[in-house]
């Protein structure tokens, strides 16, 4: 199987990449907008139309759904517990559902709740998959 021929050094180096990508997108998903509005405030339109694209946070999801399914694999195949993967998966399913917005169901304020929050899980998801995994022997 393909998660076996790793090493618990693997699942924790993912882990420390999941948590450094998913504080990038807190980041980016909570200064940027206050930094833009500040600047609009100030009369300085950097962007006189939407910059950001539904297709760039799709691409950080997916990106985050790899790293994600890797450390929580492995981790899971180390201490069996199913909380950090749990998490994970509903972390990447509200960054899905913020980034793609079917139909239009969210307002751009919603998306943005949205992605907030499916990055704080995706954040505890990774910090309990380290400590999970740390706590194997």
């Amino acid at each position: 199987m393909f998660f076996h021929s790793h090493t618990k050094t693997d699942s924790r180096q993912m882990d420390r990449i999941g948590i450094l990508i998913s504080a990038a997108c807190l980041v980016h998903c909570t200064v940027l907008p206050l930094a833009l509005a500040v600047l609009q405030f100030w009369g300085v339109n950097l962007f006189p139309q939407e910059a950001h694209t539904h297709i760039f946070h799709l691409v950080l999801a997916v990106i985050l759904l790899g790293v994600g399914g890797f450390a929580f694999g492995q981790g899971f195949l180390r201490h069996h517990r199913l909380m950090p993967m749990a998490l994970g998966i509903f972390g990447t399913a509200l960054l899905f559902i913020g980034s793609l917005n079917p139909a239009h169901w969210l307002t751009h304020g919603q998306e943005h709740a949205v992605t907030i929050a499916g990055t704080l899980v995706l954040l505890v998801a990774h910090m309990k998959n380290r400590v999970d995994c740390a706590s194997c022997p």
